[in-house]
């Protein structure tokens, strides 16, 4: 149900970015321009949610959630996206070593 959401709320958003603009071109208005921003860190959010902490049908603790704060870590850091990758992917792996 949670990747039904997701899909939905990705073929919106896709929908809006094309067809509105061919639709509107340079008419559009300032207030779609925002829910159109706004729509995409949502759905970003979305999948990282989902991901890192759903399992099937249900929420699972394990090792992605230290990656998912490693990550988060780099982040606060300012450091660069790739570093960011790296390090979740990293912590991640040694989790699961261990």
């Amino acid at each position: 149900m949670t990747w039904l959401g997701v899909a939905a709320l990705a073929a919106v958003c896709i929908a809006m970015r094309v067809a509105v603009p061919l639709g509107l071109g340079d008419r559009r208005p300032e207030w779609l321009d925002r829910a159109l921003g706004a729509a995409v860190p949502g759905l970003l959010a979305a999948l990282v949610v989902s991901g890192a902490f759903a399992q099937g049908q249900r929420l699972e603790l394990d090792p992605r959630q230290l990656g998912l704060l490693a990550a988060l870590a780099v982040i606060a850091l300012r450091g660069p996206m790739l570093l960011v990758a790296i390090t979740a992917a990293a912590v991640t792996a040694g989790v699961r070593l261990l």
